[in-house]
């Protein structure tokens, strides 16, 4: 018996790709619910897994609206520890290399006390952040000895203050693991929360 070859079009092993990735979502999608689902238990948050567009229609954030097409779902929110939250995951279509591609994402929106002025930390390496803001004496209050020290414990967010919201993921592609990830991630939310000042 000899063997042959079949020379497939270069499409096919995107096809292959994609088909994969698809079922691999069909199958991970109720594991994360359920994590998500016990997650919002565990801080006495509401959780919905349906997709929720009307969010994102009045969320300030540039990082939000220069996402191309988006899925908004996976929703835990409430009060927890005395702040309003809405934690979320994010698909969002994304051009790279010529190519659309899906990015998933988590997100951390949290209730700020008092209206912020526009501003953005982006991570450049060893607990160092870039910090672009409207007003630096605000930025200066903020980010005092307690807020770097809060902040150099980690070299991978992304944080954006609008309005009175303050939104927060982790750099880098990918969802965050519910069970193991989420928790720390609202944590310092709050905590860079709990540090704004309320006159500067």
């Amino acid at each position: 018996m000899g063997y042959f070859y079949v020379e497939l079009p270069e499409w096919a092993a995107y096809a292959a790709v994609a088909l994969v990735l698809l079922i691999l979502g069909w199958l991970l999608g109720p594991l994360r619910q359920r994590a998500w689902r016990r997650l919002a238990a565990e801080l006495g948050l509401r959780y919905s897994p349906r997709p929720r567009p009307d969010l994102l229609s009045d969320v300030p954030f540039d990082e939000l609206r220069r996402r191309g097409r988006s899925r908004l779902y996976n929703v835990a929110t409430g009060q927890y520890r005395g702040r309003e939250i809405c934690c979320f995951d994010l698909d969002s279509e994304e051009a790279r290399d010529g190519r659309d591609e899906v990015v998933s994402q988590t997100y951390v929106l949290v209730r700020a006390p008092v209206a912020l002025p526009k501003l953005a930390l982006e991570p450049v390496g060893s607990g160092r952040y870039r910090a672009v803001c409207d007003d630096t004496a605000f930025m200066r209050r903020w980010l005092d000895r307690r807020g770097q020290a809060l902040l150099a414990c980690t070299d991978s967010l992304h944080i954006e203050g609008r309005q009175d919201l303050v939104l927060v993921r982790a750099a880098g592609d990918g969802w965050l693991d519910v069970a193991t990830e989420v928790r720390p991630l609202l944590a310092i939310a709050l905590d860079l929360v709990d540090l704004i000042p309320t006159e500067w």
